[in-house]
């Protein structure tokens, strides 16, 4: 959406200093965020982190105590201004999915037009009929309309559940842990196809998570959340390779942490100098990511680490090294390994690494 007047991009949602408490207790502080029209944004962090909050302020179910939230921009909530849920046009599908148990496929996905019917058509009726089966038929459940939701499997009914969302074209997406109500198989096949569904409609959409590869495989920007503030935000990729701390890598996969000396862009450990990333020096905490990491057999005097366990997960196995600084590596390898626990190994690591400052 252009704003020609001022020649710039309106974004889809706009989340300028938000902040919440209950009680004593501040759920959101100063949360600040936007999301391009039809994009992809998660709020990752673990619980209690504040991201479901977020989520119901943006949907109108609960009011902050400062900052503004923007949608398509116009203003829905600010000191002055609360415009109540059922007026901001926006879609949502909740963790258990919300469906009514007695009502059919069909039915359960019209209920979201006949509430939320924004365009005015001669036959309402067919309106309504034509929206629920062009929402059923993205999501690939055109053949099910008459079924009741107990006769659906979990992601089927997940299905329906964004196709109700979906139905009335909402300005914005939400998305509630979408994912955790499902066994892990159905969990990982889910998540495409959401994706898919989802960019097919161009909806711009927010969805919480604490799994990072749910925010890795769907997202197109990930803002990382923690004691409610959005400490980062930008693509997986970025956030995943520059972490502007320890707490927010750890959110990001495996992370092993080891002890050096920064100079002038290089860092001494036990493993080797290496090129880094930051300008920061001193005594500093260095983070390597397990796919930087290279394990090799040692010859004579080059080993700098032992391996003292290995623990199987069937498509792989993680090989723990302890150095001889007495530091520890988790290193994830194919199964079935030639490297045996008691081996001594030698470790190497590709440049460059982040670094921060020790405390």
């Amino acid at each position: 959406m252009q704003d020609l007047e001022n020649n710039k991009t309106v974004k889809s949602l706009r989340v300028n200093n938000l902040s919440k408490r209950f009680g004593e207790i501040p759920a959101v502080a100063n949360v600040s965020f936007d999301v391009e029209e039809g994009s992809i944004m998660a709020l990752l962090g673990p619980s209690g982190c504040g991201k479901t909050t977020t989520l119901r302020l943006i949907a109108g179910f609960e009011s902050p105590e400062k900052g503004n939230i923007e949608l398509n921009g116009e203003v829905v909530a600010n000191s002055d201004i609360f415009i109540p849920p059922e007026k901001r046009h926006v879609g949502m599908v909740f963790q258990d999915y919300a469906l009514f148990p007695h009502l059919s496929v069909f039915d359960n996905v019209a209920f979201g037009l006949k509430r939320n019917n924004r365009k005015v058509e001669r036959n309402k009726n067919l309106s309504i009929k034509n929206g629920t089966q062009k929402a059923l038929s993205l999501v690939g459940l055109s053949r099910f309309h008459d079924k009741m939701p107990h006769e659906l499997s979990g992601g089927e009914q997940q299905r329906v559940a964004l196709a109700r969302a979906l139905a009335p074209e909402p300005s914005i997406l939400l998305l509630d842990e979408p994912f955790s109500n499902l066994d892990a198989a159905l969990r990982k096949k889910l998540r495409s196809d959401v994706k898919l569904i989802l960019k097919q409609a161009g909806c711009s959409t927010v969805f919480v998570t604490h799994d990072q590869d749910e925010a890795f495989l769907l997202a197109d920007q990930i803002g990382l959340m923690l004691n409610g503030n959005v400490v980062q935000v930008g693509t997986p990729l970025d956030v995943y390779s520059n972490p502007v701390n320890l707490n927010a890598a750890a959110l990001l996969g495996d992370t092993n942490i080891i002890e050096g000396i920064a100079q002038n862009g290089k860092v001494e450990t036990f493993i080797g100098q290496h090129l880094t990333n930051s300008d920061v020096n001193g005594k500093v905490n260095v983070l390597i990511r397990p796919e930087s990491i290279t394990i090799m057999s040692s010859t004579s005097g080059d080993s700098n680490g032992e391996i003292i366990e290995k623990e199987f997960y069937g498509d792989h196995e993680v090989i723990i090294i302890q150095l001889s600084s007495k530091e520890l590596l988790r290193v994830p390898h194919p199964p079935n390994s030639k490297f045996a626990v008691g081996t001594n190994v030698s470790v190497r690591v590709t440049s460059p690494l982040s670094i921060f400052k020790k405390k």
